[in-house]
């Protein structure tokens, strides 16, 4: 691929609302572009692609645009801090795209200036997400529409490379838009972006969940610009409603009329080169007529998808084809080889099995074989089966003079039996676009009957120059640019464009220099001018002088040991030239003399503080005498055997060393005893025992009796004692069980309450407690603990524990009592005599209270005759009393009542009131 040529072409699609210059006869609304200003690497130079004559409009106006270098702009506290710059090639095209090619990413996203590497933030808060579904949104947008710069605004803990590559990843997914997923992987050459940080007087800004202010600014690079798309969609919907599908139209046919049109109406690009990118894109299939199998597949899949069918874009290493779903299952369409078949239908609605595509070519990438992938699109093993029986092709051809067409309609039956037939042609002039063909520009109808069915194909003639492949008609050379030459199909017009000047570079590979002749570094040379190059891209000369390697310094590296050293003088080495020209080198080795090789030597001892040893060498046999050390290792004499003294020597001389002994006894010196030491005393009784040892060695010399004492050695031990068992204090001899007295502990007995009954009164009621033994003797409180039961203010009765402490020496267990609540009592406030009987009338008291009792008697004791009424509700304050004897003087008193856990409780009687009952 020639780069120069390649960026030359993308800087024309972005540059201009034109197209490049293979236009298609069939683009009745395309706009025509007279300049288009190319970009050379190597000059400043514009020129016309188009010849003089063909030209009538004005020439274009180019606006220079002027960057402003923001370095001398007063940086405010809070800036943008780049972080990094980044740069991904489509992989769909990573065989003819490299990141060269790609437009180069903005600086820092702001107001649309380039600026340095540190800014002043113009971001609003607000523009900042967090969420990473609206950041691929907005770049699925972009893509979409064809935007070539892109800030996103991102809330981030911390930015890494492979965020941007996951949000471009995301953008490219699958959704029911036709202009979205495979369309826009298959549609962009790359993308370059630059990653910014926001910081506050050189710290990172945060938000509150501790995120950083990041800006990225994507660019991208598309095949087509935002006016070809545009132009595209409009010819898409216009050739879908000649169609006239409409909502009983079958999927099937919907696909193999869309199929059938691309395969008769676009032919494979082979006369484009690879530098020309259009060829790629639906576009150029639909628009130009011509494309590569990528426009092929983008073509398909834009117009199923708008037809609302489920298809995607298949690719191998070489090729790439679609799949599209009919009821349940996917089945496979090639279009660009089925272009070249005469039925158009050999590669149409086949199964994953069917030998036509288990070739090379067809070979799935592993991104469609996933298993995840094929429960998205199952395949169909076998070919669909077809709902029509015939396919018909029309061959449209101009006459000699290109002012008529004819057309033939080719027709391949089920049986694959194919024939041809003559079509009527019906000619409609349009408006003319192509200026010097004016009275060309007209729609070309055919029709053909088979088995009583019409079919119709139309041709577009509309006036666009329609220009060929182009010739060389000035060769470029190392330093000045060529030119093609292209011409109209049409009407004959040329166009020319410029071809880059290049050097034809050969690579030259480096060369090491030695000590007889001199080497080169690696360089790259023109093979037409001689120029030399640093590098493979020729844009770095160099000299002869600056690759040249001088000659060398003779190399000694293998050195040899001559085998020459003695005892005490080094040996030497000798290498020769490592460049094999001769020259030897010898050198002495420092630290390479033997040295003497002594023996083991032989000792004379003078006494035991004196020695000499007498070294012999090996080599040379020259005594050496030296004086030795000499050590002392004593080992004491014991009370019962001897010690000693060993005296050693030792000598050394020039690695060669020797010890020599000498021993003196001392003799054992017998044990001194100790004082004796009590290892058994006496007792009440037992003797004791008295052990004598060597206070030196330790050994046992002697034991002695100690006589018994006769004396007790009493301890007291206590049993506690609890209720209903008492306890008693003993005191016994820990050696023979003698009992020297014993004292008992009276059982505890009772638990006396200052007060077992009391009146509700809304207070809390804690009586105070005294306990007493089974002698009547009162326990000290510091033995036990009294626990209380809990509420202890309303009417009832309560339970109240003493529990014996675990630190009482004479008491252990518990003893529990109860006191009681009574309720609130009630007076009388009248009797009325009634006949045989009275109405009583007291005041009323329902706190605590569940009712009320009524007593009369015929005496003031209430012992004669004496009758009890209950009356069980607390809020009643009256009660008539009947059936009495008449004129008989009655006694009437009244209390309360509250039953608690089915027990009542009474309040004390009121006061009697006297009443005679009425006759």
């Amino acid at each position: 691929m020639k780069k120069r040529l390649l960026a030359a072409l993308l800087s024309a699609v972005l540059l201009t609302t034109g197209t490049l210059p293979a236009l298609a006869e069939e683009d009745s609304n395309a706009v025509e572009t007279d300049v288009i200003v190319v970009e050379d690497s190597e000059t400043e130079e514009t020129e016309s692609i188009f010849s003089p004559e063909d030209s009538d409009a004005s020439e274009s106006e180019v606006q220079e645009i002027v960057v402003e270098d923001s370095s001398a702009e007063e940086i405010s506290a809070e800036q943008e801090v780049l972080v990094t710059t980044e740069t991904q090639v489509n992989p769909l095209y990573a065989d003819i795209i490299d990141e060269s090619d790609l437009l180069p990413p903005a600086e820092i996203p702001s107001d649309g200036s380039r600026r340095s590497s540190t800014r002043v933030v113009n971001a609003a808060s607000d523009q900042y997400t967090a969420d990473q579904t609206e950041i691929v949104s907005q770049i699925r947008d972009a893509m979409r529409d064809h935007v070539q710069d892109l800030s996103v605004y991102v809330l981030l803990p911390e930015y890494s490379s492979s965020l941007a590559r996951q949000w471009i990843a995301q953008a490219k997914e699958e959704t029911d838009s036709p202009i979205e997923g495979d369309y826009i992987s298959w549609n962009y050459a790359g993308i370059s972006w630059t990653v910014t940080k926001t910081t506050v007087g050189g710290v990172d800004k945060t938000d509150a969940n501790g995120n950083r202010y990041y800006t990225v600014c994507f660019t991208f690079t598309y095949y087509t610009t935002a006016e070809q798309e545009n132009e595209l969609s409009n010819a898409v919907d216009s050739l879908l409603n000649e169609f006239a599908f409409t909502e009983s139209t079958s999927d099937y046919t919907k696909i193999r009329t869309i199929y059938q049109y691309i395969c008769q109406n676009v032919d494979y690009d082979r006369t484009n080169n690879e530098g020309y990118l259009l060829s790629h894109t639906a576009y150029a299939a639909l628009i130009d007529g011509t494309a590569v199998c990528q426009g092929y597949a983008s073509l398909l899949y834009r117009m199923l998808r708008q037809e609302g069918i489920s298809c995607r874009i298949i690719a191998s290493e070489t090729h790439g084809w679609n799949i599209a779903k009919i009821g349940e299952q996917y089945y496979n369409l090639d279009a660009t080889w089925d272009a070249d078949t005469d039925s158009h239908r050999k590669y149409f609605l086949l199964g994953a099995n069917d030998p036509l595509f288990l070739n090379d070519s067809h070979t799935r990438l592993a991104e469609y074989t996933s298993k995840e992938f094929e429960q998205c699109y199952p395949m169909a093993d076998v070919a669909y089966a077809s709902e029509d029986s015939i396919s018909v092709r029309f061959t449209w051809s101009p006459n000699a003079e290109r002012t008529d067409y004819t057309c033939i309609a080719t027709v391949t039956d089920a049986e694959e039996t194919v024939t041809s037939h003559s079509c009527t042609v019906t000619r409609t002039a349009i408006t003319p676009v192509c200026k010097s063909e004016s009275d060309r520009a007209a729609v070309y109808t055919a029709s053909v009957e088979i088995d009583g069915i019409t079919y119709t194909d139309t041709k577009k003639i509309t006036g666009t120059h329609t220009l060929d492949a182009g010739v060389v008609t000035i060769e470029p050379t190392c330093t000045a640019r060529g030119v093609r030459t292209y011409t109209c199909d049409n009407c004959g017009a040329t166009r020319t464009a410029t071809i880059s000047a290049g050097h034809t570079i050969v690579h030259v590979p480096a060369s090491a220099a030695t000590c007889q002749t001199e080497g080169n570094a690696e360089y790259w040379k023109c093979t037409a001018c001689d120029a030399c190059f640093s590098n493979e891209e020729g844009t770095k000369p160099t000299t002869e002088a600056d690759i040249t390697i001088s000659k060398l310094p003779h190399s000694f590296t293998d050195y040899r040991f001559n085998n020459d050293a003695t005892c005490t003088k080094d040996g030497t080495e000798t290498a020769s030239c490592d460049y094999g020209c001769g020259t030897t080198d010898t050198k002495t080795i420092s630290g390479t003399a033997t040295g003497h090789a002594y023996g083991k030597p032989t000792f004379t001892w003078t006494g035991t503080d004196s020695c000499k040893a007498d070294f012999l060498c090996g080599n040379c046999e020259k005594t050496q005498t030296v004086v030795c050390t000499i050590t002392a290792e004593t080992t004491a004499a014991t009370c019962t055997t001897d010690g000693k003294t060993v005296y050693t020597a030792t000598a050394s001389l020039e690695g060669a060393s020797g010890t020599d002994t000498k021993t003196e006894t001392i003799a054992a010196k017998g044990h001194t005893s100790d004082g004796g030491t009590v290892i058994r005393e006496p007792t009440c009784r037992l003797a004791g025992m008295r052990l004598y040892v060597c206070v030196d060695c330790g050994e046992k010399i002697k034991e002695q009796t100690i006589p018994a004492t006769k004396k007790h050695t009493y301890k007291t031990v206590i049993t506690k004692a609890k209720p209903g068992t008492n306890g008693k204090i003993v005191e016994r001899c820990s050696v023979c069980e003698n009992v020297k007295s014993t004292t008992t502990i009276s059982a505890p007995k009772t638990v006396k309450l200052s007060k077992t009954s009391y009146i509700y009164d809304k207070k809390t009621k804690k009586p105070t407690v005294t306990v007493k033994d089974a002698a009547g003797k009162t326990i000290a409180a510091s033995n036990y603990s009294v626990t209380y039961a809990s509420g202890r203010k309303n009417v009832g009765s309560y339970k109240v524990t003493v529990k014996f402490k675990s630190t009482s020496k004479n008491y252990t267990d518990s003893l529990s009592t109860t006191f009681q609540i009574n309720p609130k009592g009630t007076t009388l406030k009248s009797v009325a005599a009634a006949k045989k009987g009275f109405t009583a009338k007291w005041t009323k008291q329902a706190t605590q209270t569940t009712g009320y009792q009524i007593q009369y008697a015929t005496n003031s004791k209430f012992t004669s005759g004496a009758k009890t009424v209950t009356v069980s509700k607390n809020k009643t304050v009256s009660k008539k009393i009947t059936k009495l004897k008449a004129k008989k003087k009655y006694y009437v008193r009244i209390r309360t009542y509250k039953t608690v856990s089915g027990k009542k409780y009474y309040s004390s009687w009121s006061k009697a009131k006297t009443v005679t009952t009425k006759k």
